[in-house]
């Protein structure tokens, strides 16, 4: 994942991230993993097929959302 943005990002999936060692990143309110302008950060996990949401929960991101599909 690499954010692009000029803000911070923050990456949450409840059914996702539960299985991924976090890395070292920002500090987070929640569960999420912090993504710094900029920066990039990789997870590497291996979950069941399916399709499985993520969002942004920083405050004003509401509508940043997007899906993994795993085949």
């Amino acid at each position: 994942m690499y954010n692009a943005g000029r803000e911070v990002h923050e990456f949450d999936s409840p059914t996702l991230a539960y299985a991924a060692k976090p890395p070292s990143t920002g500090k987070s309110d929640g569960p999420g993993i912090v993504i710094e302008p900029g920066q990039s950060i990789r997870l590497v996990m291996a979950p069941p097929p399916g399709t499985y949401l993520y969002i942004c929960r920083r405050k004003g991101h509401a509508n940043m959302t997007g899906t993994l599909v795993v085949e």
